[in-house]
């Protein structure tokens, strides 16, 4: 605590502040290793005198030194300090202050790491002995105690069956410091040889890092043998070694090998394995041998070499088996090491095994079809990374059956003689093993020797026509049998024809002409004249005959006319061959003309005559029985051949006169004879009325009329029909003849829905027309454009029935 105190000083006064004496921090025991630096701690409050000793002496008062040892020194308040301490600074220290208790003391402990570290042995030989007993000693010295710990290169070694630890009493040593001793007792183990043993010191000095002196053992040992790898897996095929790893004191240089019980030359501590097969597995031993104290010994070690290789399978490529029988496949695998599954699998996953073995029974077709064998294994070779895979093997199964149903097809049906016949027999199910096929003629005893799917004859001939039959078989028996019925043709070809041309008199009463086709089916003729069809009747008589293979077809033509000259073609329609005839006939000629021609005085006019006959007629002119020839105001115009049978002349007038009038003769002619013509030349008048008007057919609801035209007078004349309705009202038309020239004309009638006209209708040939309902509407009358004119009558209720036939008068 603070007190006050007055102080005088003259004849002022002054008062000031002093500290109580009290300690504030005294001293405390220390540590310090030798060599390092101390201090101690005196601190107090006040002023008082102060003091540090030592047993040995005092060293400061107040900061006075009163020592001559320099490494003593004051600091901070009052604290000693103490450089590069000894072993002579261990003891008590002591900081007095005058008028204040207690004094403060602290001790000074000097440590000493562990020193005089030393091992000594009991056997001074240079090695020992393996299964001896050595004892090794260590000593050390320090402060504080050292604590001793024995290694065996960086394992502590504790007591155990080969190794005892005796710690020997501990002395002093010098003033301070303590010297500690501990034993080793070692049964020796070939592995330790030349192998340090430690003996480790230590005290608080160095703790992290305590001394060691190390101690080496050189061990006399006989060999022992380690292979590597064991056991040594090669691949098949590959390269390795096996190594005879050897240790030993006194060290050996060479080894034996064996495998099995044979004895390897070999020597090196390496046996090469290179490319290897699998007689190189097997079991090997390396030896090898020493003297260790006069006595010879020896050692050994074996491993086995394994080749390994992936499975081989073997299974049969095909396994066949009877429908409904048992089914057996064995999948064989050949591995090292063993796979690790074996299995079988339908290729479809329809069937599978977990095991080498697949049975069946009873079988059906399903069951055909392909089979693997899976193989899953594992190879785990020395030195190198494992292989897991699997391996596959294919087994086809046929089961085996019957063909099923047949069916034949020819390539073509039926076939020409002479062609080949080509007959293919499928099946609706091929059965196993692959049929064979039975071909037979039905019918016959004809036997086939072919026994494939096609039955070829080459040449086919008439005499193989007929009914075949094939049945598919193989040795699980026969299928279904199928037939078909071959018919065999001739191609027809021409065996008699006409000839290109011919040429006849027209006074033979008949003529006929002959054809004669061959073939098979039966050939069809026809006929044909300018290439129209002739159908048989009065005008040609067409008559047939067959034989077996040949047609004889004869066209008979009686009473020969000028229109049969012409081309006549005899066509076999199947085949299409035909042949042409081109048939003249010998007729005199027939001539027509105008019976007159009308023109007036100072024209021109020309008359022509129409002649027909083979060879086609010339022509003259006659008047008063004179020829008229070209010359003056008359022309006889050159014959003009409009077809091989027709021609025609003119005879030209130019600037008729008055005496031109009259009768003039046409006169036709050729080799075979000759006919004439008059034609009267009159002055133009009224044309005359046409006549011979009559019906030429007639349908049910339609009339076909036609008329002879009269005399035109001399210009160009037109016609037209007239009708009248016959009841009332009374209704008129006409119709006008397109062309004008037609002298045939066809008539039908149609009425429309909206009421009108009957018309009336004539009776031809005893038919009786009837009158049309009086509900008839509107006429229609269309032309065919030539002379052909359709109209009809028709039911209003029912359009699709139409009326009856017309007939008209014709009105010049």
């Amino acid at each position: 605590m603070n007190q006050k105190f007055k102080i005088n000083s003259g004849p002022n006064l002054f008062i000031v502040d002093v500290l109580a004496l009290a300690w504030i921090e005294q001293p405390a025991d220390t540590n310090s290793v030798i060599g390092g630096d101390a201090e101690f701690i005196c601190n107090f409050s006040g002023a008082s005198l102060s003091t540090w000793t030592r047993p040995g002496g005092t060293l400061f008062v107040n900061n006075v030194s009163m020592t001559t040892d320099s490494r003593f020194s004051i600091t901070g308040h009052f604290n000693l300090h103490i450089r590069n301490v000894k072993k002579e600074d261990q003891g008590e220290y002591t900081c007095s202050v005058q008028n204040l208790q207690p004094v403060g003391k602290g001790y000074l402990n000097v440590y000493i790491p562990p020193h005089n570290i030393s091992v000594v042995t009991n056997d001074t030989t240079a090695s020992q002995i393996e299964g001896h007993y050595i004892s090794l000693t260590c000593s050390a010295i320090g402060n504080p105690r050292p604590e001793i710990t024995w290694y065996r290169e960086d394992a502590q070694l504790l007591d155990s069956s080969t190794t005892q630890i005796i710690e020997l009493p501990s002395i002093g040593h010098g003033d301070i410091e303590t010297q500690v001793t501990s034993q080793l007792i070692i049964k020796l183990q070939y592995t330790d040889h030349n192998k340090n043993f430690y003996c480790s010191a230590r005290n608080e000095v160095n703790l992290n890092n305590p001394s060691k002196v190390p101690f080496l053992v050189q061990v006399q040992y006989k060999p022992r043998i380690t292979l590597e790898p064991s056991p040594l897996n090669i691949l098949l095929g590959s390269s390795k070694q096996l190594r005879c790893i050897v240790s030993a004191n006194p060290v050996v240089s060479r080894v034996r090998w064996q495998k099995d019980t044979q004895t390897l030359t070999n020597t090196d501590v390496v046996l090469p394995f290179t490319s290897v097969e699998r007689t190189a597995a097997g079991r090997y031993t390396c030896s090898a041998s020493n003297i260790v104290n006069g006595q010879t010994l020896s050692a050994s070690d074996s491993t086995s070499v394994r080749v390994i290789y992936e499975p081989v399978i073997t299974v049969p490529a095909t396994v066949i088996v009877n429908e409904t029988g048992e089914l057996h496949l064995h999948c064989a695998v050949d591995a090292n090491p063993p796979p690790l599954s074996v299995k079988w699998k339908k290729l479809d996953n329809s069937r599978e095994s977990i095991s080498a073995n697949f049975t069946a029974s009873p079988v059906t077709q399903a069951y055909a079809g392909n089979y693997t064998c899976i193989v899953v294994y594992r190879l785990e070779p020395s030195g190198g990374a494992p292989i897991q895979d699997q391996k596959l093997a294919y087994t086809y199964v046929h089961v085996q059956y019957k063909p099923g149903y047949s069916s034949i097809k020819a390539v073509s049906n039926p076939v020409n003689i002479g062609d080949t016949l080509s007959l293919t027999c499928s099946v609706s199910s091929q059965g196993y093993p692959a049929p064979k096929y039975r071909w037979k003629k039905i019918g016959s005893n004809e036997v086939f020797s072919e026994q494939g799917a096609t039955l070829t004859i080459d040449s086919a001939r008439l005499i193989n026509n007929g009914q075949y039959a094939c049945t598919p078989f193989n040795v699980a028996g026969d299928g279904g049998t199928s037939t078909i019925i071959i018919e065999v043709q001739e191609r027809p070809q021409f065996v008699e024809y006409p000839p290109t041309s011919q040429t006849i008199s027209s006074d033979q009463p008949t003529y006929s002409v002959l054809c004669k086709v061959r073939g098979l089916p039966k050939p069809r003729i026809e006929w044909l004249k300018d290439g129209k069809v002739i159908q048989s009747g009065p005008q040609y008589n067409i008559t047939e005959s067959v034989t077996p293979v040949e047609t004889y077809s004869k066209l008979v033509r009686q009473g020969l006319m000028v229109d049969d000259i012409g081309n006549f073609t005899c066509r076999e329609l199947l085949g299409g061959e035909q042949h042409n005839l081109e048939l003249y006939i010998m007729f005199k000629p027939s001539v027509d003309a105008d019976e007159k021609v009308a023109t007036t005085v100072n024209q021109s006019t020309t008359m022509t005559c129409r002649g027909r006959g083979y060879p086609a007629p010339t022509f003259e002119w006659y008047r008063d029985n004179k020829i008229i020839l070209t010359g003056s105001r008359y022309t006889v115009d050159p014959t003009i051949q409009v077809g091989p049978t027709e021609a025609v002349g003119s005879l030209s007038i130019r600037d008729v006169v008055a005496g031109d009038f009259g009768a003039y003769v046409c006169i036709a002619q050729n080799s075979n004879g000759q006919a004439h013509k008059t034609v009267l030349l009159t002055v133009k008048n009224r044309p005359e009325a046409p006549y011979n008007l009559s019906v030429i057919s007639y349908t049910w609801e339609s009339v076909y009329m036609g008329w002879t035209p009269g005399f035109n007078g001399g210009e160009t004349q037109s016609f037209f029909i007239h009708f009248t309705s016959s009841v009332p009202p009374i209704y008129t038309g006409e119709i006008t003849v397109s062309p004008p020239a037609a002298t045939r004309f066809n008539i039908t009638v149609k009425i429309s829905v909206n009421g009108g006209s009957t018309w009336q209708t004539i009776p031809m040939s005893g038919k009786e027309c009837f009158p049309a309902s009086e509900e008839t509407a509107e006429l229609s009358l269309q032309s065919d454009n030539i002379n052909r004119l359709n109209v009809s009558i028709c039911l209003s209720v029912r359009p699709d029935v139409c009326g009856v036939h017309l007939a008209a008068s014709i009105i010049a």
